[in-house]
């Protein structure tokens, strides 16, 4: 690692960032397997149609998300800032990240020119401020959780989003499938109400079907409302600083 540094030092700290990201994947897959969500459904009829059944389903038994996973995620955020910043070193001392065109007092920031005008402008293009959403994009959504991670606040918690999936059947239709709403994965936790329509002679008795309930790692997103899928955005973040890497690489930065 002595007298490694620029696009070299930078490829070494995001493959140190892809094992950590692929640990993290591991650990809660096992989790995942291991301790598996119980839920129990409610059916009840419903008292507009005499053949649609009320339906929710509550979550009545969940673990604990360990504390590892922020550590292990916390690993990868930092190896991943560390590859951008490396990969502009010694020119520069990081690698600027702007979630807005203007400062505090709406005057435009100018990003200086760190090797001439090719690079700048592959700096400029991958910057947050490009997105609507300035936070969801990889740039700016590593820079948040960085900065939170300093202070040993990054959360990571395990939600699950509205999605039961019923084996088809002669006995019902779903009438009113889930949204993508979101929720805290603690017992009680419940679905919005959905409905089956019965078919001519079936009654409630006698359902039978078949639901699996898909819980999904988030990390809640610093100063905003938001949550992203743990696992996923931080490929996201890692495919995206691999495509500076190279770009930078192609543009000549040692």
């Amino acid at each position: 690692m002595n007298g490694v540094t620029g696009i070299a030092s930078a490829r070494q700290k995001l493959a140190r960032a892809g094992h950590h990201i692929s640990d993290l994947e591991r650990m809660i897959s096992e989790y995942q397997e291991a301790n598996p969500v119980e839920v129990r459904v409610y059916l009840s009829s419903s008292a507009e149609c005499e053949d649609e059944i009320d339906c929710e389903v509550a979550a009545v038994s969940v673990s604990e998300v360990p504390d590892d996973w922020a550590l292990v995620a916390g690993d990868a955020l930092t190896n991943l800032r560390a590859a951008l910043d490396h990969s502009v070193y010694p020119h520069a001392e990081h690698f600027p990240t702007l979630l807005s065109r203007t400062n505090s007092k709406g005057r435009e920031i100018h990003v200086e020119e760190i090797f001439d005008a090719t690079t700048t402008a592959i700096i400029l293009r991958h910057q947050p401020y490009n997105d609507p959403r300035p936070t969801r994009h990889p740039l700016g959504l590593l820079c948040r959780l960085v900065n939170r991670d300093k202070h040993r606040q990054v959360l990571v918690t395990n939600y699950f989003r509205t999605e039961l999936i019923f084996a088809p059947s002669d006995d019902y239709e779903v009438v009113d499938i889930p949204g993508l709403a979101v929720h805290e994965l603690v017992p009680g936790a419940v679905f919005k109400h959905f409905l089956l329509r019965l078919h001519p002679g079936v009654t409630q008795s006698q359902l039978t079907y078949n639901n699996r309930l898909e819980a999904t790692v988030v990390v809640d997103v610093p100063d905003t409302n938001d949550d992203v899928p743990l696992v996923a955005s931080m490929r996201e973040i890692h495919t995206r600083v691999s495509e500076i890497l190279n770009q930078l690489e192609a543009a000549g930065i040692p």
